[in-house]
């Protein structure tokens, strides 16, 4: 392009006879040349940064930096109301007879966090630690139980060896359940004074978030590879692991308001 700008993009500098005999490319025809291939370079490149997004970029130390691995899940928040319930109503159809129960639980108590207001909750808490560990600790427990039933249902489909659509559907809630116990121990570490408790919240929260990342990807690969033995072990083993962290979230707060 260069070569084009001290040329001035110039018509009679530019062109030439259609008996001419070209030897080699001028600085269009390479100009040219370039934006044929860009769209499949671009194609390419957006193909490769999305398959490797995980290798690629690694997630802040903040949690509250966790929408990053979350655009995997972005869809349970951006789809409508209608669109949520024909799924929902889809993957329990699906289910087998003994499962449907324990799906419709799941869906009972993420409509329930749905509606959760946060702001008003953070409107009433008292500027004393204490107080702001004791509200945040009830808190915790109420979505470390939730948290427990997602991972129970989505471990029953796996022990029923059901298909990608049905343990993809119920990792949405293990995801919901477990991101909301991230974003309490990140809103914790905001509000309370204590370095020591700041610095063992955070710890906390960084490595639930850590965890929820990998499952993430785990549940897509083990998705992608079904029904590969290997693969679907990998995913429950990450979802286990996010058991144990979240329990270690909770009793963070426990110790301290005891």
């Amino acid at each position: 392009s260069h070569t084009l700008d001290c040329r001035q993009w110039a018509l009679d500098a530019l062109c030439c006879d259609e008996d001419m005999t070209v030897v080699s490319p001028d600085a269009l025809d390479q100009l040219v040349a370039c934006a044929r291939a860009l769209t499949d370079d671009v194609r390419q490149t957006a193909s490769f940064i999305q398959g490797n997004s995980t290798l690629l970029f690694k997630r802040g130390v903040s949690p509250s930096n966790s929408g990053e691995w979350m655009e995997d899940y972005d869809y349970v928040n951006l789809e409508s109301k209608e669109s949520v319930a024909r799924q929902h109503a889809e993957i329990r159809e699906a289910l087998p007879a003994e499962l449907r129960k324990s799906y419709d639980a799941l869906v009972h108590e993420a409509e329930k966090m749905a509606i959760t207001n946060d702001k008003k909750l953070e409107d009433g808490m008292d500027p004393s630690d204490i107080q702001v560990l004791s509200f945040y600790s009830a808190q915790c427990t109420t979505h470390a139980l939730h948290l427990t039933h997602a991972i129970d249902a989505f471990l029953q489909t796996v022990e029923h060896n059901q298909p990608p659509k049905v343990f993809l559907a119920h990792g949405k809630f293990v995801v919901l359940s477990a991101h909301k116990l991230v974003h309490i121990g990140d809103t914790v570490h905001r509000n309370v004074s204590c370095a020591d408790v700041r610095t063992r919240v955070l710890a906390c929260a960084n490595a639930l978030s850590e965890a929820l990342a990998t499952t993430v990807h785990k549940t897509k690969r083990a998705a992608q590879q079904f029904p590969s033995v290997t693969a679907v072990q990998e995913m429950v083993d990450s979802v286990v692991d996010i058991s144990h962290l979240a329990r270690d979230l909770k009793m963070s707060l426990k110790i301290v308001t005891q």
